[in-house]
């Protein structure tokens, strides 16, 4: 990545921020499809699946906002919005 554009920030970093608009329950699909597909695959992206797997969606769906979270939350932001005079 272009240091002078993105800093200290790498190409891992980038597709963590850019995967992390997946809520838990949007997580547990993508699990269960990796999953599915690591079982169904000749071992040639087993490997890679794995990978993806432990690193980062495993954790994505333990720990993610749930879709309900989310829309509290942006409710909330909204109200607060409308509190100090900004309409959303």
């Amino acid at each position: 990545m272009n240091p002078r554009r993105y800093g200290a920030m790498t190409s891992q970093d980038y597709a963590r921020y850019r995967l992390s608009i997946f809520t838990r329950e949007e997580a547990w699909a993508i699990v269960a499809y990796l999953e599915e597909r690591r079982e169904s695959d000749s071992g040639i992206r087993q490997e890679e699946i794995d990978v993806a797997l432990d690193s980062y969606w495993r954790d994505r769906a333990e720990h993610a906002p749930t879709g309900h979270d989310l829309t509290q939350y942006l409710q909330e932001e909204a109200d607060f919005l409308k509190g100090i005079g900004i309409d959303p």
